[in-house]
């Protein structure tokens, strides 16, 4: 009795083994032709017009996106300290 329970053990195990073996499978079979595509480059390169061109630069330069943020940060800190000075300003009129 023992021996046939654990062979019903063991057939889970292996039948489970599989299924997981295929899966991989099919999942490596599908990611090696998409990875394989994602390294391959155009046959031709491709033209930009000038306006093309400087809104891609723009778009992924790092050192302007910092820029830009800093400005915004920096803006953002004047509109702070400009009412904080309004507030203080109300406190003054009231005492």
């Amino acid at each position: 009795m023992e021996t046939v329970q654990k062979r019903k053990g063991n057939n889970k195990i292996n039948n489970l083994n599989r299924m997981k073996r295929g899966v991989l499978i099919t999942f490596i079979a599908v990611l090696i032709p998409w990875i394989l595509q994602a390294q391959t480059t155009p046959d031709e390169p491709r033209s930009l017009t000038l306006e093309e061109a400087v809104n891609f630069a723009v778009k992924y330069n790092k050192e302007l996106q910092v820029s830009q943020m800093d400005i915004e940060l920096k803006n953002k800190m004047v509109t702070e300290a400009i009412s904080q000075e309004i507030g203080r300003a109300s406190c003054r009129e009231r005492v």
